[in-house]
Formats: C-alpha cells, structure tokens, sequence
C-alpha cells in the first residue's frame, strides 16, 4: 500500500509531536525523477 505525501506528513507528526518540537529538523522531500531499481529496495 502506498501512502501519499499528505498523509505520510499526517503520520509523522502523530508520531513525532510527543516530542515537542524536538524532531522539527526531520524534512520529507518529495523525489524529482523515478526510480529506477524499485524491486531492489522495495526487498530491503
């Protein structure tokens, strides 16, 4: 299952405020071409 952008940002934030900020330095960054080897990290 894939998630989307919004809702891995909503995830993480659920999952990260109990530290009140101390995880603000985290940054998701939306990849800007394909991936080419897929099968291989998706068996990692």
């Amino acid at each position: 299952m894939l998630l989307t952008i919004q809702e891995i940002e909503s995830q993480l934030n659920n999952k990260f405020s109990p530290f009140q900020g101390e995880m603000d330095d985290l940054i998701l960054r939306k990849r800007t071409k394909t991936v080419d080897n897929i099968s291989v990290l998706e068996k990692n």
